[in-house]
């Protein structure tokens, strides 16, 4: 089965502080998303994830959307 998991950018960065990753969020989806590997390894994931504090910065920065 083919799934795709979109990370939101704020739910994996700090929107209120730039550049800032919110490591212990990444760490726990890591470990779930293991988890349901290892329960279902017929699973193929295609990961995406939004950009948050990262690309809200530069799009700030440059008047782009």
């Amino acid at each position: 089965m083919l799934i795709f998991l979109k990370l939101g950018g704020s739910l994996i960065t700090d929107k209120t502080r730039p550049y800032t990753a919110r490591l212990d969020k990444i760490n726990a989806l890591a470990q779930e998303i293991s988890s349901a590997l290892q329960e279902q390894p017929n699973l193929d994931i295609v990961l995406g994830h939004g950009s948050g504090s990262f690309g809200h910065q530069a799009a700030s920065r440059y008047n782009t959307r």
